[in-house]
């Protein structure tokens, strides 16, 4: 059970959340993100809300489209939705969601990345690195895998994909 515990406290990362100058959706095919990320920014959280991603084979359009289109749907205003087509990888995401802020002039001190609960170290350690100047806070979000902090160590396929989190967060501390 210590190890469990262990793993646990390092994949899932949860932050409390204050305001911030964008919110950032790393690239994937899950609504639940879209509908965390429209909360945040409804209940003003951000003025703006980075979704990234490029094609997906789940999807007709690219994700960073499709997390668009499900925002705008959710009622978020088009113009605070700024889309990142162009990432295959959670790296790409981090590099090409800073030259996004460059662009759009937002300066991002503090920001709220929407991603998968088990996805959120590597998305941690991933966008500290690329923004180094920055707060980041995660807001994990549970998808329809249904893996959580709590279950993840009760099906082969649930600790398939947290030991697969483990295993690439090895590879990408590697190359930083």
């Amino acid at each position: 059970m210590k190890n469990i515990k262990a793993i646990s406290d390092f994949i899932f990362v949860s932050d409390e959340l204050r305001e911030s100058d964008v919110i950032i959706i790393p690239g994937s095919s899950r609504k639940e993100l879209a509908e965390r990320a429209s909360e945040l920014i409804k209940n003003g959280f951000a003025p703006y809300v980075i979704v990234s991603g490029a094609e997906n084979k789940k999807l007709e359009v690219t994700e960073a489209e499709y997390l668009a289109n499900m925002m705008i749907e959710m009622g978020c205003n088009p113009g605070h939705i700024i889309k990142e087509c162009d990432a295959t990888n959670t790296y790409e995401n981090a590099t090409l969601s800073l030259s996004k802020c460059i662009e759009y002039g937002i300066n991002p001190r503090k920001i709220i990345i929407v991603c998968k609960n088990y996805h959120s170290r590597r998305v941690q350690l991933t966008f500290q690195n690329v923004f180094r100047e920055s707060e980041i806070m995660i807001s994990p979000v549970c998808d329809s895998t249904g893996i959580t902090s709590e279950n993840w160590y009760q099906s082969e396929e649930k600790r398939r994909v947290v030991f697969g989190e483990v295993e690439k967060i090895g590879k990408y501390l590697g190359q930083f």
